[in-house]
């Protein structure tokens, strides 16, 4: 089986490979073309659906995303949500083209996290703050936590496409950088931080050796 999972910096080209499945992160999904693919799935989060409840400088840049992933194409999106708590999912009925096959809450993600790194190892990482809030978030105190006590959408899919990986399947990663890296661009902004480095770079520091793991070049920083 041959996966891949695509994210938002800036990369020039696709791929050749027929994927048997490929997720697209939503500021990766116009880059659809320049792939071939048995299977799509876009991983996207609540509130760039919600961009109206939002008033901030990025509220029209998610308008805009997601109007482009919506009149792209005729086909209906096959969606990942990444949701918090309080989010109503009912509302996402009006999106007639996003079909929701799974849907993903911040308590989901820490157990996925420590099935993935082992329940020690993982606990390590954390500060006793963190450790209190994931105690919190598993007993269902408490419905979400902070950035830095998880991974970006991203690789978090590529931590559950990677655990899919048999000794006859690889896995493709586009648009991605190094976690370390402190600015990085995707489609519409720079940015000088990264809120779930900690996390994101522990998963990639797992796989980057991995030969079943290909991790294709991003345009250069300027």
């Amino acid at each position: 089986m041959k996966y891949a999972v695509v994210g938002g910096a800036r990369f020039k080209k696709g791929s050749e490979i027929l994927f048997d499945k490929i997720i697209f992160q939503s500021n990766g999904y116009l880059s659809k073309k320049i792939f071939k693919y048995k299977k799509n799935l876009i991983g996207i989060q609540d509130f760039t659906l919600r961009f109206f409840e939002h008033d901030d400088e990025l509220k029209y840049k998610r308008y805009s995303k997601v109007l482009d992933m919506l009149y792209l194409d005729n086909d209906c999106l096959d969606v990942i949500l990444h949701k918090s708590h309080s989010s109503d999912i009912s509302f996402f009925k009006q999106y007639s083209k996003i079909n929701i096959i799974k849907i993903l809450d911040h308590r989901d993600v820490i157990i996925d996290l420590f099935k993935f790194f082992g329940f020690w190892n993982l606990l390590r990482t954390y500060n006793l703050k963190e450790i209190i809030l994931a105690a919190l978030l598993f007993f269902k105190i408490i419905h979400k936590v902070n950035s830095n006590l998880r991974p970006s959408n991203g690789f978090y899919n590529i931590m559950r496409s990677y655990n899919k990986l048999d000794n006859n399947s690889e896995l493709h990663c586009f648009g991605f950088s190094n976690p370390d890296t402190k600015i990085y661009i995707n489609d519409y902004l720079k940015f000088n931080f990264r809120p779930h480095q900690k996390i994101d770079q522990k998963i990639f520091n797992k796989i980057i050796r991995d030969k079943k793991v290909f991790w294709n070049k991003i345009d250069a920083i300027n």
